[in-house]
């Protein structure tokens, strides 16, 4: 029997949705699905066989773990509003301190997930990196077997660190996201789809996973020093302002890095 057998949800997004899933699978109890709004936690509540509330002041006392899977935001709030003292209160947030949730519970946590989370996407969670932290060293272990239930890559990382961690995350995901969302604008008023660009993504990804650095494998013509491509391109975005200056800021950073 794991130690923490019945959990509360506290969130309904992507992260809370993913995450009651994959504990429910591996038989943990979800005992509610709380948010504040009642539909988007009955609707995962249907899935997890758990209760919804809406209300913190409805929530059970009886669980061994409350799991916040909120916004940033909301958790500095939800904890000091929590209407008993937990026996375990985790966050999972990668941007946000442990320090936050002092006081609010006898054990404090994080179990942060390193992936982008949809709500409509199962991720493969046994191939998730989690980083987890404790208030007290002596916790570790608990939270550390928590972590191992649902991943093979369990790590310790405090706050500090953490935080890094997710800034680089929003670099090589979130940005490299937006990038080909104006990729795919550019190939659309081409009349192109975004399928021609897939070989390419893969390739750069493949390079830049297998040299360790991909500073060294970097290529295209700011990595040459090709200004008059580079010139041409950023007439090319003269109609599109916002993209001209990303172009322009980038290629300038590559032109440092390379110089």
């Amino acid at each position: 029997m794991p130690m923490f057998s019945k959990v509360v949800v506290l969130g309904s997004g992507n992260v809370a949705t993913q995450l009651a899933h994959a504990l429910y699978q591996k038989g943990i109890k979800i005992l509610q699905i709380y948010s504040r709004t009642l539909a988007a936690a009955q609707k995962l509540a249907a899935g997890v066989g758990a209760e919804a509330v809406d209300s913190l002041s409805l929530l059970d006392p009886s669980g061994d773990l409350y799991l916040m899977a909120v916004t940033d935001t909301a958790i500095p709030e939800i904890a000091r509003q929590l209407p008993f003292r937990c026996p375990w209160l985790v966050h999972t947030a990668g941007s946000v301190s442990i320090r936050e949730l002092n006081g609010m519970a006898d054990h404090t946590g994080v179990l942060y997930p390193f992936q982008t989370i949809s709500k409509y996407r199962i991720p493969d969670f046994g191939q998730v990196p989690f980083f987890v932290e404790v208030a007290d060293p002596a916790d570790m272990k608990n939270l550390m077997d928590f972590a191992g239930i649902l991943s093979a890559h369990v790590y310790e990382m405090n706050s500090e660190r953490r935080l890094r961690l997710h800034l680089a995350g929003v670099f090589v995901s979130n940005f490299v996201n937006h990038f080909y969302a104006i990729g795919a604008s550019l190939l659309e008023k081409e009349g192109l789809p975004f399928s021609v660009m897939v070989p390419l993504m893969e390739e750069t990804f493949r390079k830049a996973a297998e040299s360790g650095n991909p500073a060294l494998v970097q290529t295209g013509p700011a990595s040459r020093r090709d200004m008059a491509v580079i010139e041409n391109q950023i007439l090319q975005l003269k109609d599109y302002p916002d993209w001209q200056k990303l172009y322009t800021f980038v290629t300038e950073s590559i032109l440092k890095e390379h110089s």
